[in-house]
């Protein structure tokens, strides 16, 4: 398993532990409420997301070779993030961690 996907894994246990919902998808984390059903390929149909957003760490993102992550989506960025650029890279685990538990309580909020 390359470093990315051992990140990602990480990344994902520590979301299991706070019971935040969320899905690793192909080397990246996607955010869905609830899986309801299996269809062609093992793939799954979900819900709702409950954040247009995901979070990456595969070659090519920005910060892969130091095991750092990229994400994407207004959820998990800030606007002035968004205003300069759709990613934003070379975040740590508990950077990652806390921009999601944020986003994550403002989502059951409302």
């Amino acid at each position: 398993m390359d470093k990315g996907m051992q990140q990602i894994n990480r990344l994902s246990e520590r979301l299991n532990a706070l019971k935040i919902p969320h899905k690793v998808v192909g080397g990246g984390i996607l955010f869905y409420e609830q899986a309801i059903g299996h269809v062609f390929c093992s793939k799954f149909t979900y819900e709702r997301k409950w954040a247009d957003a995901d979070v990456i760490c595969k070659p090519g993102s920005y910060g892969y070779e130091d095991g750092l992550f990229e994400i994407r989506g207004v959820e998990l960025m800030t606007p002035e993030e968004c205003a300069e650029d759709d990613v934003v890279g070379f975040l740590t685990m508990e950077d990652v961690i806390a921009r999601i538990v944020k986003a994550y309580k403002e989502y059951k909020s409302k």
